[in-house]
């Protein structure tokens, strides 16, 4: 297997959201986007699917990673993982958090996100810190227009979500011959507002099998 496409990120670079409010988090990639791309002809960072860097939010895409398209995955299985630490929550004990790998069908500027994999709503270790991950395998192919899947959800050492199972959702109307079949982000919702509040994400790739 190997790494096709992925977030700049890792244990000691994490990408990191957190405090105050109950919306949707999204993660970003490392480094932010370059000031050089600012005003070159061609090129433009807030519209550009393919700029790592930009932070996602509820209302623009840009950052998202590309699933690889002009039929390089046509057909054929991946493998999407997504990994990273949340809590240590100390000044919010009871409160929870949900990781959640989304899939942008609609365009960078006008995003429409459906949630195809997610641990739940958990609950982080008081004044601990617990890992994550997530494991999507799927299949897109433009004779259907599908993405199908499977995936799993670890929090600490336990399967969280009832996963394994069939993705929340499967993609329609895909054509993975285009240049971009679709998006993904990777999103933490925490259940409480808190200033405590926080969650690191330290993998995010797509691997061909």
């Amino acid at each position: 297997m190997g790494v096709i496409a992925g977030y700049l990120v890792s244990a000691a670079n994490p990408s990191t959201v957190g405090g105050l409010g109950t919306t949707a988090k999204y993660f970003s990639s490392n480094p932010v986007a370059p000031a050089w791309m600012s005003g070159v002809t061609g090129v433009n960072s807030a519209v550009d699917s393919r700029q790592l860097g930009s932070v996602p939010s509820s209302t623009s895409a840009a950052g998202q990673l590309v699933y690889p398209g002009e039929s390089r995955l046509d057909g054929v299985i991946s493998v999407i993982n997504v990994a990273g630490t949340f809590g240590s929550d100390t000044g919010d004990p009871s409160g929870t958090v949900n990781i959640e790998l989304v899939a942008n069908t609609g365009t960078v500027a006008s995003p429409t996100y459906t949630v195809i994999a997610s641990t739940g709503a958990v609950a982080p270790t008081y004044a601990g810190v617990e890992q994550f991950f997530l494991r999507a395998t799927v299949m897109g192919s433009t004779a259907s227009g599908l993405l199908v899947g499977s995936y799993l959800a670890m929090v600490a050492n336990v399967v969280a979500n009832s996963t394994p199972k069939a993705l929340n959702a499967t993609l329609s109307g895909r054509d993975f011959s285009a240049d971009v079949p679709f998006g993904l982000l990777v999103r933490a919702t925490f259940g409480t507002t808190d200033a405590t509040n926080t969650a690191s994400l330290t993998q995010f790739q797509i691997v061909a099998e």
